[in-house]
């Protein structure tokens, strides 16, 4: 269940990203500043791949204690 809730919010999060960093026009444009855009996207980048690299270490820990 944890994998579906490290997918479902960076999913979610970048959306929100893609629309107000300009990518996507939405219906009411949010993004007037393309620099904060970019920083709204390295640091979800960064952050998305520092969890996704501690869920998978936790998990080979995990799977070395049952054995």
């Amino acid at each position: 269940m944890a994998l579906v809730d490290l997918t479902c919010l960076p999913c979610c999060v970048s959306g929100t990203f893609s629309i107000r960093s300009g990518l996507l026009a939405p219906v009411h444009s949010f993004a007037t500043d393309d620099t904060r855009g970019i920083f709204l996207w390295r640091f979800f980048l960064l952050m998305t791949g520092i969890s996704m690299i501690l869920f998978s270490q936790m998990k080979q820990q995990a799977s070395v204690r049952r054995t």
